[in-house]
């Protein structure tokens, strides 16, 4: 289910995402149209109020159910610095079974992990890292 950001001006295409209970905020650099996604992500009160509650409230249609939720847990998408240490983490997990397996030492370089970072699909979280490296 998305539904738009649009109380929200700073953001040109914010999206909320609720596969049940988790919701990811990104935005498309304007110049670019490539997503990017901030370092330091928070979840504001504002937001909260405005866009989740609302969407909570359209899909459970009773306050009674609401209001025993105690807490929420939202899920934010990667930061670039996130990404590269993800991938680094997959690329020595193979790296390590090459060895083991066919004596054969992998290296890389910053390049080809900026590469398999691009990969990331915010909709598939840090799966589609691991597909990018592995598969």
């Amino acid at each position: 289910m998305f539904e738009s950001c649009q109380s929200f001006p700073n953001s040109s295409a914010c999206e909320t995402l609720i596969p049940p209970f988790s919701v990811g905020c990104y935005f498309h650099h304007p110049l670019s149209g490539n997503l990017e996604i901030p370092e330091d992500v928070t979840v504001s009160r504002k937001f909260k109020e405005q866009v989740v509650q609302p969407i909570l409230k359209h899909h459970f249609r009773r306050d009674e159910f609401l209001g025993r939720i105690n807490e929420m847990v939202y899920f934010l998408p990667f930061s670039k610095s996130e990404l590269i240490k993800l991938v680094t983490k997959e690329l020595e997990f193979w790296a390590k079974k090459a060895m083991e397996r066919h004596e054969i030492k992998l290296s890389w370089d910053r390049q080809v992990l900026d590469v398999l970072a691009d990969g990331y699909d915010v909709h598939y979280g840090a799966r589609s890292i691991k597909h990018e490296v592995g598969y």
